[in-house]
């Protein structure tokens, strides 16, 4: 019983010691956990992994990037050049270089008229993206056909009563 105990508690200082201090050095959050708790990351570094999504808008000598890390997407400003390393982005049957966004978050950016963004200070592509294959399923092709069909023949029906 004693063993079982101290083993357990073993494996949790270790946890403790080790694992959570990597998580909380390395500032790294979901885009939701900036949304939701907003005024407490406001300023601070942060690093954000995710899709490059839509397209690039460049500013000038910067670039604005939309990033999507499946919890939700966010704006990040950053130069040209470093906005220059991402090649493919993610929309309707692509899926865009996930990169990793070291910056400052603000919550109510004063430089771009109050919206929330990240000001990045390094981008670096981890994965490059790629194109996909939409699979559409047979039941629903069929589907669409029968409904369609249906929505011709109703309308032939209601076009004769007219008459």
């Amino acid at each position: 019983m004693y063993k079982k105990i101290s083993k357990a508690l073993l494996i949790i200082s270790i946890c403790t010691i080790f694992i959570i201090p990597l998580k909380i050095s390395a500032n790294e959050y979901t885009i939701n956990d900036l949304i939701e708790n907003g005024k407490s990351f406001d300023k601070k570094e942060i690093t954000i992994k995710g899709e490059a999504i839509g397209e690039s808008l460049k500013r000038d000598d910067h670039t604005w990037i939309n990033i999507n890390d499946t919890t939700n997407a966010m704006g990040v400003y950053m130069r040209t050049e470093d906005a220059n390393k991402v090649s493919k982005f993610g929309g309707y049957s692509k899926v865009g270089d996930t990169i990793d966004v070291k910056g400052t978050f603000n919550r109510a950016c004063s430089e771009h008229g109050g919206d929330m963004d990240i000001h990045a200070k390094e981008v670096n592509v981890i994965k490059e993206g790629k194109k996909t294959i939409e699979i559409i399923e047979k039941n629903k092709i069929y589907t669409g056909i029968v409904s369609t069909v249906i929505v011709i023949f109703m309308g032939y029906i209601v076009y004769k009563k007219q008459k």
